[in-house]
């Protein structure tokens, strides 16, 4: 069982069976801040490489367009850092992705799916909609181009971008997907 505390929290977790019973009690300490990285860290940083590093991409079930515990944990941490002041003229561009698995138009729409889904998270949580496009890029632009399920899940994912101006080219290239 995964547990997402807001604060310290203690539980008790018992199990019993034919071989007895076991009772234990475990403290989840929670810090009260997270902890932001230091000045020199990002120091000299293009915009894009401090986006990158506090934004994650979403990733999500096989067949899916449900946001499971740990897609919400991500992406409170991107809305976080998404509403601070200094980030209130960032908009960004969801992409939605899928394993090659389906039929293309099949892929397509589950990647739009995906990318509504976060945006109407975001919204929810607060970021104005005028500061988010969604696009869907279905199979196309695989992280891993792998045939396991390892691969698969790095695939079915929603990801982040900062939107190009239109001077350069619409879409991101290759060297900037992770």
């Amino acid at each position: 069982m995964k547990v997402f505390p807001e604060k310290t929290m203690e539980y008790q977790i018992s199990a019993s069976g034919p071989g007895g019973k076991a009772a234990k009690a475990v403290t989840v300490q929670v810090s009260a801040e997270i902890p932001s990285p230091g000045d020199q860290e990002l120091t000299g940083k293009t915009p894009e490489e401090t986006f990158a590093y506090f934004v994650k991409p979403v990733f999500f079930d096989y067949d899916s367009s449900a946001l499971n515990e740990e897609a919400k944990v991500t992406l409170d941490g991107n809305v976080r850092w998404l509403l601070r002041p200094e980030n209130a003229d960032v908009k960004i561009m969801l992409e939605g992705h899928t394993d090659s698995r389906g039929s293309a138009e099949y892929n397509l729409a589950l990647g739009d799916k995906r990318a509504q889904l976060v945006k109407n998270y975001l919204v929810e949580h607060g970021m104005d909609p005028s500061r988010v496009v969604t696009i869907s890029l279905g199979e196309e632009h695989p992280f891993d181009e792998g045939t396991t399920e390892e691969a698969f899940a790095f695939n079915r994912r929603v990801q982040f971008f900062l939107p190009q101006e239109p001077s350069q080219a619409s879409a991101p290239s290759p060297s900037s997907q992770p």
